[in-house]
């Protein structure tokens, strides 16, 4: 019998080249709930300063739907 699980927020930084090796064992696995951060970052300054958003690919959107 399954037992339910709370969820909780993560964040990955990580290197462009690394991106899509991620993303892809984390989906495969089905351990984490991907979310486009994108807002986020041009709402909050100090996160801006540190990050910039990944452009979007169609895969991403394959991967969030």
């Amino acid at each position: 019998m399954f037992k339910t699980a709370r969820m909780r927020k993560i964040r990955i930084v990580t290197l462009d080249k690394y991106v899509t090796p991620i993303v892809d064992v984390l989906h495969e696995q089905g351990l984490v709930q991907i979310s486009d951060i994108s807002d986020s970052i041009q709402q909050d300054p100090e996160l801006a300063e540190l990050v910039t958003p990944a452009k979007a690919t169609p895969y991403s959107g394959k991967l969030s739907s």
